[in-house]
């Protein structure tokens, strides 16, 4: 519950800052889900490239469960400037507030996680990250 409140508590105050870290332990294949129309449209629509798709509806699927976001821009549909600064994965609302998402995983294959890792991966996202204003598109 600490998590979920952080997370609404964040997302309508644009002055704070803040980390929110989920563990998730699926129990059935991605094949073997039901996903929602945002998730589905995460999944079936191009991306920027990479391997992320599969870690991009998993988190889209834990907003909408969750907090009833509603997608309304993935990737390849948001419009940024300046260009060529690290991208968004995409853009929801929820909690009545429009929300930009980079997911990440942190995980190591051998040895325990540390906080350093921790600290390493997350510093290399942020500074990639604050690039450009990401703007929504026209329709």
């Amino acid at each position: 519950m600490r998590q979920w409140y952080k997370l609404t508590t964040l997302v309508h105050n644009t002055n704070a800052a803040g980390i929110v870290v989920t563990n998730f332990l699926p129990v059935r294949t991605m094949k073997a889900m039901q996903l929602t129309p945002g998730g589905n449209r995460i999944l079936t629509v191009p991306n920027a490239g990479g391997s992320s798709e599969v870690s991009e509806v998993l988190s889209f699927e834990l907003l909408s469960r969750c907090f009833n976001a509603k997608l309304t821009r993935t990737e390849m549909e948001v419009s940024y400037f300046p260009h060529g600064g690290s991208i968004t994965d995409y853009v929801c609302q929820m909690c009545h507030v429009t929300v930009g998402v980079s997911v990440t995983r942190a995980m190591k294959f051998y040895g325990e996680y540390t906080l350093d890792d921790a600290l390493r991966l997350l510093n290399k996202k942020l500074k990639g990250g604050w690039g450009g204003i990401a703007r929504e598109r026209e329709r």
